[in-house]
């Protein structure tokens, strides 16, 4: 009798893991379907829009009218891009197609590179972007992985700190429970912030949760879920501490190289 309630209570939870992964998989299903039906349309109107109108009054449109015009069509391509870019990484992630290929990384190099990268953005917006990161700090995970992370956090400081603001990487030593060292790295920015219950859903990807950043800059609300998802593979963890008019700090943790 013992026997067979143990193998009850082993089915029932075979069923009850079944059941939560079914769950997830049709939140992720229903997610797909959302930013494709809905986010991946709407930066096309104003692009089409603009585009069309661009189109029919070139000919005798003043410059500064086209030059508006063409920033304006600019923003929503790019828009459209890195919408795109979050899509395609995110269904490699869930079908199993990125590698986990895990090396040892000067962190500060790697900062250095995406910092570089997104300057001229930061410069747009007239943010102060700097690089906090010893020269001195080693890391052990996937490049391209890291690169992704770093990339989407700054890519998000810039987008909610608005002119004069200041986006900032710099990092810290810290252990797990079991004394192995880890750096904490940070992404702070002196932006809109957030309230306690936005931050409980940014890394929920059951919940359609994405605001618009200070220039109408808009998102997928896929870009945390997918750094979420990466740091993990590389064994570390990440979280958010926001206060709405004080900014954001975003943290993660990576093995030490």
């Amino acid at each position: 009798m013992k026997f067979a309630n143990a193998e009850l209570d082993e089915r029932r939870k075979e069923l009850e893991e079944q059941t939560a992964e079914l769950t997830k998989v049709n939140a992720d299903k229903d997610k797909f379907f959302s930013i494709v039906a809905h986010d991946l349309r709407g930066p096309f109107q104003p692009l089409l829009g603009l585009s069309e109108f661009l189109a029919e009054t070139a000919h005798n449109a003043l410059p500064e009218d086209i030059q508006t015009m063409s920033d304006s069509i600019h923003r929503s391509a790019k828009n459209v891009y890195n919408l795109l870019e979050n899509l395609l990484q995110w269904s490699r992630l869930q079908r199993g197609r990125i590698e986990h290929r895990p090396v040892r990384l000067n962190l500060m190099q790697v900062v250095e590179l995406n910092v570089d990268l997104l300057t001229v953005n930061a410069m747009n917006k007239k943010v102060v972007l700097t690089n906090e990161v010893d020269s001195e700090v080693f890391v052990h995970a996937d490049r391209n992985m890291l690169d992704t992370v770093i990339r989407n956090l700054i890519s998000n400081a810039l987008k909610f700190t608005p002119s004069g603001g200041k986006v900032s990487i710099s990092t810290k030593t810290t252990d797990l429970e079991s004394g192995s060292p880890l750096i904490e790295v940070s992404v702070a920015d002196t932006g809109i912030g957030m309230n306690e219950e936005d931050v409980k859903k940014l890394f929920k990807i059951e919940v359609h949760h994405t605001t618009r950043g200070t220039q109408d800059e808009r998102g997928s609300g896929l870009g945390l879920i997918i750094c979420q998802e990466m740091v993990e593979k590389n064994g570390g963890r990440i979280w958010i501490e926001s206060e709405e008019e004080k900014g954001t700090v975003v943290k993660f943790t990576v093995p030490l190289g």
